[in-house]
């Protein structure tokens, strides 16, 4: 598919068209880019090009495009949808671990807290180096900078 608008252009009708909803519509693309990055180990521009590759439709292909504008022009802005695309797998590793422990032995659950615990503790450390990468005066302006449109 080939898109013929320009990242800010394609932000601008998302904001035109979603007003009030567009941040949500904005986040949603954004997860779903990080999430093609992480899974594939790729830049976030490489995830947006495989993403297109599928043919999604024109509507979805200028959402992603206007959630990769909005990245790409924000380091910052990239590594909290990171940190929050984390903490949903840490979030889902636990409750994996909840929904198993109920049918496995005393020792089958030991097995699986190791497991689980390793896998949070990687994620944990991917957390912590994007937290560590983030600069001391930057913490006031962090919050408002995943609700700019």
């Amino acid at each position: 598919m080939t898109l013929t608008y320009k990242g800010s252009e394609a932000l601008q009708l998302i904001n035109q068209t979603y007003k009030e909803d567009a941040l949500e519509k904005l986040h949603t693309a954004s997860f779903k880019i990080i999430a093609i990055a992480d899974q594939h180990q790729l830049c976030i521009h490489n995830a947006f090009e495989s993403i297109i590759k599928t043919n999604p439709t024109k509507h979805d292909a200028i959402l992603l495009l206007a959630a990769l504008h909005r990245m790409e022009n924000s380091k910052e802005l990239e590594s909290l949808y990171k940190i929050k695309y984390y903490e949903h797998q840490q979030k889902q590793i636990g409750n994996q671990l909840f929904f198993l422990e109920r049918n496995e032995s005393i020792t089958g659950k030991q097995e699986l807290r190791g497991i689980y615990q390793q896998q949070q503790q990687h994620i944990q450390q991917k957390i912590n180096q994007l937290l560590n990468a983030f600069s001391i005066a930057e913490p006031a302006i962090i919050n408002s900078r995943l609700n700019r449109r």
